[in-house]
């Protein structure tokens, strides 16, 4: 199975640059993405720069097309992922794409009450005619993430037949059955042309994208970033943890990539690698994190390195793995051609305002074959209120600290959250990696293992610089309430993969660790 390469129209893909295609003279509307500024707010809302007044006027958010063109809207920025109309910002408005999506949203639940078993006996005297994306959503079940694990088929509202991948998750820390979801080949041409025109928001055609993403299988997502890029006009390279940081610097030099995709965690190794190989730092005009959460303090120091603009996006399988993107302002702006997003109240199910967070719920608008109906994700979230500086109508998300479930509660109720360690830790160039134990029944609750770098300095410096960073933060309070934090060294990091971070409780009688080891390798 391969994805269809022609996600963008034939008249797009001259004008964006297409591969084999003859160079196109740009009409005078199109602008794209400014090879030069990089100013304004990056997705972690932290200032960069002044000019973003003038880089807002010179493109458009390719997203915002590609939305215009699933709702029909003609203009030239529907057309052309390059081309900053101004008719666009007339035509594609917050309450346009509402209604448009309130029209796909009663659609599908009247396909799923008609062709799943599920749905058929979850929706159950729901009339599609009186829910609205904004308004009646509460009316509808939430859709549990276990039932991706015991009954997935019961979902499908086509047949098997029309099931071009199927993807197990297995996650980290759950027993039972794994998760399933179903994709047709019209889903995964769907995420390629979201990558392709979200790419052009990101980079430029011409430009060299190292990938450092799991594209193993088919349809996997380096696979479908890497058709995508093609689509776009870019050339992609592709990258793994496995060949080490060292290696993948080398790899983004000798290639001349002036784009880097992946995780916060694996682009920080490769940063440090670069900036310790020497190399240029202002040859990669563009980072763009995505995978796993991305702590603040890990984007500035990518930034530093690379003297780029650092982006994120955020996306899961179950979303068709492209979810939201981040325009270089606050928060990130949502696929609203194909996700539908509320939050709501962990552990009530309330509905939340906007600017509250909890968890993020999404519906998926388009697809037919697994069709997800207010389908809880896990992830913490806030919807953003208020238009965007970039100008697009499209709904911002800001990403939360972590998972539900995912942070560890304190005694006196506070909570502790891997991406807090991150945000503290990461930065610290003498650190490979580290883990995190919590033991209630402990002296110290909190215990902290550090990997070095290959070239870090003595295992007593690496310690106190630990030690440091943690003291100067917010949490050391909460924690010496209940113990304080001890911080060991080891030498043998585990495998660097695409694992996502938590923080592990250690069973009491667990013995306790002697000086040099982890729990990596004691623990499931």
């Amino acid at each position: 199975m391969t994805a269809d390469r022609s996600v963008l129209p034939r008249q797009c893909r001259g004008q964006a640059g297409m591969p084999h295609e003859a160079p196109h003279t740009a009409p005078p509307c199109c602008a794209g993405p400014d090879r030069e500024n990089h100013s304004g707010k990056d997705s972690t809302g932290s200032d960069a720069g002044s000019d973003a007044e003038g880089q807002r006027n010179q493109a458009v958010f390719t997203p915002d097309g590609l939305t215009a063109r699933a709702m029909g809207i003609s203009c030239a920025a529907a057309c052309n992922p390059a081309c900053s109309d101004p008719e666009l910002r007339r035509l594609l408005t917050a309450s346009g794409i509402s209604a448009w999506q309130t029209d796909r949203l009663r659609e599908v639940l009247a396909l799923a009450a008609e062709a799943s078993p599920y749905y058929r006996q979850a929706l159950q005297g729901v009339d599609p005619a009186s829910i609205s994306a904004r308004g009646g959503l509460h009316r509808l079940p939430l859709l549990h993430a276990d039932v991706l694990r015991r009954a997935p088929l019961s979902l499908l509202c086509t047949s098997q037949d029309d099931v071009a991948r199927v993807v197990t998750l297995d996650t980290s820390g759950t027993s039972g059955r794994p998760k399933r979801l179903f994709f047709s080949e019209e889903d995964l041409n769907a995420t390629v042309e979201f990558f392709s025109w979200g790419m052009l928001s990101v980079g430029h055609p011409g430009d060299t994208v190292l990938a450092v993403l799991p594209g193993e299988r088919p349809a996997s997502v380096g696979r479908l970033l890497g058709t995508a890029l093609e689509n776009a006009g870019m050339r992609s390279v592709a990258g793994n943890m496995g060949q080490g940081a060292p290696a993948l610097a080398r790899l983004a030099h000798t290639e001349k990539a002036a784009v880097i995709v992946g995780s916060a965690s694996h682009v920080r190794h490769l940063a440090l690698a670069w900036q310790q190989a020497g190399y240029d730092p202002g040859s990669i005009h563009t980072v763009l994190l995505c995978w796993d959460s991305v702590p603040p303090a890990v984007a500035g120091l990518i930034r530093r390195i690379f003297g780029c603009r650092v982006l994120v996006h955020w996306g899961m399988t179950e979303t068709g793995l492209g979810g939201a993107l981040g325009c270089g302002h606050q928060g990130l702006h949502l696929r609203e051609a194909d996700l539908l997003a509320e939050v709501i109240d962990p552990v009530t199910g309330t509905p939340l305002p906007d600017g509250q967070e909890g968890e993020l719920v999404i519906t998926t608008l388009r697809r037919r074959t697994m069709p997800l109906i207010r389908y809880r994700t896990g992830d913490l979230a806030r919807l953003l209120a208020g238009a965007c500086p970039c100008g697009s109508p499209l709904r911002r998300i800001s990403p939360g600290r972590g998972r539900t479930g995912e942070g560890i509660t304190l005694p006196d109720g506070g909570s502790l959250y891997p991406a807090d360690l991150d945000n503290i830790l990461l930065p610290l160039a003498g650190l490979h990696d580290f883990e995190a134990c919590w033991q209630p029944w402990a002296g110290t609750p909190l215990q902290i293992t550090l990997y070095p770098a290959p070239a870090a300095g003595t295992d007593r410096t690496l310690r106190q610089q630990a030690e440091k960073a943690l003291a100067d933060s917010p949490l050391p309070a909460a924690l010496t309430r209940h113990g304080g934090t001890m911080f060991h060294v080891a030498r043998t990091a585990p495998q660097a993969g695409f694992g996502k971070r938590r923080i592990r409780v250690i069973p009491q009688g667990t013995p306790p660790l002697n000086s040099g080891e982890s729990y990596h390798e004691q623990l499931p």
